[in-house]
């Protein structure tokens, strides 16, 4: 899946294995027939006539008649199991040959290699042996390689057969000469090879496909395939961030296990924990190599994913999952992504430090907590717009999502039928909406409680495992036992104009009392006689929105949190 170096191993391996090869081709020569001429790739070649022009591959993305490679294979005319490969890259980023051959890491896991640093036709080069490269049942073949860089390409040799030596390699190498490069114009040999491979009746499969389509060569100088018509994860999010070099993570272009570490040194204001459209999402942990192409935004932790695997077939995939265990690079002209909710969870009623902290929901979404399986712990949701979010765990994916309500409701969170699950609820206006399951539609229960500009409260005042609606106006706290409207059963004062409103069961009597939050100072009571708290401490800071719930540590009382 992350392989960045074009390969035409495969089909070599298997020409060596059997012995195939195409039949002569007719070469565009100078005058001297015993030497080819390749402008397109800036060299010569002499002694023709021991060689077999027998593989021609260009590699897209093509524009304006240009290619990012090109490579011509010579089949020995004796030998048919020696095969010699000249390959040209376009190297706008002006790499040396020992960034090359760091860079796009030539190693195997099958292959025992060396890399030489030697001096080439007075170019620095760098000689690559490779040894068991690839078993076929005749053998094993050795695999030598010489590269260098030429203005603005990378020129590879390759040299490949049955115990080939270094000595003959570079004996080879000197009937090799460069020459000025007319920068990837049409090759003389292409037409030739493949006519010759039309005559022999054999498929184009060396010519290679790009299953990208078209892009820019000078940003994306890999296509999305290899000499087979494999994909790549890296080649097609590259490809799929068409525009400029930012755009292309131009700097990033290691294997997948380094695209976060890369956008980190070259792109900081692009790394994110939220997924964007356009994104590329970059795989985190144990299964850290691979990347992907983020086609769209889903929820609070879910994405939809377009993908290349090493190895696999054209085209893409596409794949639905959790935006966990993952960083995002943004695409320079994709939105700034929303921050997401960090929730800050205590397992006590004192000042300290959170127990837990986990990110769940956006910024702007608002934020509520519930029992929603009946297990006896309260775990976080958020609302967005009318969509309702709700996990059962801290931190992971929503379990539950389903529409309920309008625009400009008051969500509320309880145990309307007292079944030990809480469910949704919705205030508007003065009449609340109220439904006993997690699956949208319409309310079970409606009922007019309050007046316009009330803040909604929930609790079970009472002590009877079910949930009733209440209302704080200005500092009065009107409190109902029933489900069915009218006047308040409980009313009294507690709190300062400006306090945010909590409800809890703060001494673990079964029965829920108010509480006010103001700055990052608590304020709890245990009665409904208003006047002095019976309980005050610090935690969080100013302006953090207070959460109440039971964190599961086993205790009869709420327990407390913040989401700054």
């Amino acid at each position: 899946m992350h392989r960045q170096h074009w390969r035409l191993l495969s089909i070599v391996g298997l020409l060596l294995s059997v012995g195939i090869w195409m039949k002569p081709v007719t070469a565009a020569t100078t005058a001297n027939s015993n030497r080819l001429v390749e402008p397109s790739m800036g060299f010569e070649f002499a002694n023709l006539d021991q060689w077999v022009p027998s593989i021609f591959a260009e590699n897209g993305p093509q524009k304006d008649a240009q290619v990012v490679q090109r490579s011509i294979g010579f089949v020995h005319h004796t030998t048919p199991s020696l095969l010699a490969i000249v390959s040209t890259f376009a190297n706008p980023k002006g790499l040396n040959s020992s960034d090359w051959a760091t860079r796009y890491d030539y190693q195997r896991t099958n292959a025992e290699y060396q890399i030489e640093a030697i001096k080439w036709q007075d170019h620095d080069a760098q000689l690559v042996s490779e040894q068991q490269l690839s078993r076929q049942s005749t053998g094993t073949p050795s695999h030598l390689r010489l590269i260098v860089a030429v203005d603005q390409q990378i020129m590879v040799f390759e040299y490949i057969g049955y115990s080939v030596k270094r000595a003959e390699f570079l004996a080879w190498l000197e009937d090799i000469t460069l020459i000025q490069a007319q920068k990837f114009q049409p090759s003389p040999l292409s037409n030739d090879v493949k006519t010759a491979f039309t005559q022999a009746n054999q498929p184009l499969t060396i010519s290679v496909q790009n299953c990208c389509g078209i892009s820019d060569p000078e940003y994306n100088p890999f296509p999305c395939n290899s000499s087979a018509g494999n994909g790549n994860c890296t080649w097609w999010v590259r490809y799929r961030r068409t525009g400029n070099n930012i755009a292309n993570l131009y700097s990033c272009t290691g294997n997948a296990n380094t695209w976060d570490e890369c956008a980190a040194s070259y792109y900081p204001q692009l790394l994110s924990n939220v997924p964007s459209v356009k994104s590329a999402a970059v795989w985190m942990g144990a299964n850290d190599n691979h990347v992907a192409f983020v086609e769209q935004v889903n929820g609070p932790v879910n994405i939809t994913m377009s993908q290349m695997n090493w190895g696999g077939p054209c085209p893409q995939s596409t794949i639905t999952q959790s935006s966990l265990n993952k960083k995002f690079i943004r695409h320079p002209d994709a939105p700034q992504p929303e921050p997401v909710k960090r929730w800050f969870l205590r397992n006590d009623l004192s000042t300290g430090n959170s127990h837990l902290a986990f990110d769940y929901g956006l910024k702007s979404d608002k934020a509520i907590v519930g029992d929603w399986d009946g297990d006896g712990d309260d775990t976080p949701g958020v609302v967005r717009g009318t969509k309702w979010y709700l996990s059962n765990s801290y931190g992971e994916p929503y379990t539950i999502s389903f529409e309920y309500g309008s625009l400009g409701d008051i969500p509320v969170v309880g145990d309307w039928d007292g079944d030990g699950d809480d469910t949704p609820g919705l205030f508007r206006g003065t009449t609340w909406y109220l439904s006993n399951s997690l699956n949208g539609g319409w309310a079970d229960i409606s009922l007019g409680f309050g007046e316009p500009g009330d803040i909604p409260v929930v609790g079970d005042w009472d002590g009877d495992g079910d949930d009733t609606p209440g209302v704080v106006r200005g500092i009065s706290w009107y409190l109902s036992k029933n489900l069915n409207g009218g006047w308040a059963d409980i009313s009294f004062g507690f709190g300062e104009l400006g306090d945010t409103f909590i409800v809890g069961d703060w001494d673990g009597d079964g029965d829920d009392t108010p509480g006010v939050v103001r700055g990052n100072m608590w304020y709890l009571s245990n009665n409904f006689n208003g006047g002095w708290a019976d309980l005050s401490f610090m935690y969080g800071d100013p302006g953090s929105f207070p959460i109440v719930g039971s964190w599961g540590d086993g205790d009869l009382n709420s327990e407390i949190g913040t989401i700054p």
